[in-house]
C-alpha cells in the first residue's frame, strides 16, 4: 500500500517502489503562484486534509474519525501525495486561434495562452483552470517530500518563503521609518506586511477564507516539490 499517513505521532510514511509506480495528478494554482513557481520562489504548497480532525473539548484531544490523533490505535489514512509522484499544474488558459497575435504561433496551428504570463490578446476567452486538460499543461512538478502539520506550524522564514511569498515592490523602495526591513505583499487587502507569516496568512485567506480561514488553524498536507519540466513563458 502506498502513500500511508499514520496519525500517531503525526508522522508520514511514504512507500514508493516497483509495486507503487510513479503517479501523476493535477493540481490547481492561481496566477500569482504559477509565476512564483516559474520564478523558482515557490517549492511548497499546503493543502487541506479532508476530512479535518476534530477537537474533542471534553477529552482534550484531537480526533480523526473518532480516534485520538496521538493514540496508537489511530487509523492509517491514504495521503493523496507521495515523494516521487508528479503534479501537473492546472492554471487559467485559452486556446488561441490560428493567425493570432501570439508570438511564434505558426499559421494554421492552435496554440495555448496562459493568463499568468501572457498578455491579454484582444477578444480572448479565458478558460477556468479546473477545465485544463493534461495536454494543455506546461508545468510538471515532482514531489520531494510530504508531511502533516497544522497551518500555524509554518516557520516564519524558510517555509513562508518557500510558499512563494513576495516582497511588496511598491513599498520596498519608499522612504519610511522601517526602510531597512523587508516588506511583504498583502494578498488579501493589498498594501504590505512586515512579517512573512502575516503575508502567508493573507495568501491563505485569499483562497480559503470562507470555510477554513487562517485563524482556524486547519490541518494540512505540506507538499514540497521541484520544477521538473515546463516554464516556457
Amino acid at each position: 500500500m502506498a502513500k500511508i499517513l499514520r496519525w500517531a505521532g503525526i508522522q508520514t510514511s511514504v512507500f514508493q517502489g516497483a509495486e507503487n509506480p510513479v503517479k501523476e495528478r493535477p493540481i490547481i494554482f492561481n496566477g500569482e503562484m504559477v509565476r512564483a513557481i516559474l520564478d523558482g520562489r515557490k517549492t511548497q504548497t499546503r493543502r487541506l486534509i479532508k476530512p479535518q480532525p476534530e477537537w474533542n473539548e471534553f477529552a482534550n484531544i484531537w480526533q480523526w474519525k473518532g480516534f485520538a490523533v496521538d493514540s496508537g490505535d489511530s487509523p492509517s489514512i491514504y495521503a493523496p501525495y507521495a515523494s516521487g509522484d508528479r503534479l501537473w499544474v492546472r492554471e487559467t488558459w485559452a486556446y488561441l486561434a490560428p493567425n493570432s497575435n501570439k508570438a511564434g504561433n505558426p499559421n494554421g496551428v492552435h496554440t495555448i495562452a496562459y493568463r499568468a504570463t501572457d498578455a491579454n490578446p484582444e477578444g480572448i476567452k479565458w478558460r477556468p483552470s479546473i477545465h485544463m486538460k493534461r495536454e494543455a499543461s506546461r508545468i510538471t512538478l515532482e514531489i520531494t517530500g510530504v508531511r502533516v502539520e497544522q497551518l500555524w506550524d509554518i516557520s516564519d522564514t524558510w517555509d513562508a518563503l518557500s510558499e512563494g511569498i513576495e516582497i511588496d515592490r511598491v513599498f520596498a523602495g519608499k522612504e519610511f521609518h522601517y526602510k531597512d526591513q523587508d516588506v511583504w505583499k498583502d494578498y488579501l487587502f493589498g498594501g504590505h506586511r512586515l512579517c512573512l507569516g502575516e503575508s502567508f496568512a493573507t495568501l491563505w485567506d485569499s483562497i480559503y477564507s470562507e470555510k477554513y480561514p487562517h485563524n482556524s488553524n486547519p490541518w494540512v498536507w505540506v507538499v514540497e516539490f521541484r520544477l521538473l519540466e515546463g516554464g516556457e513563458q
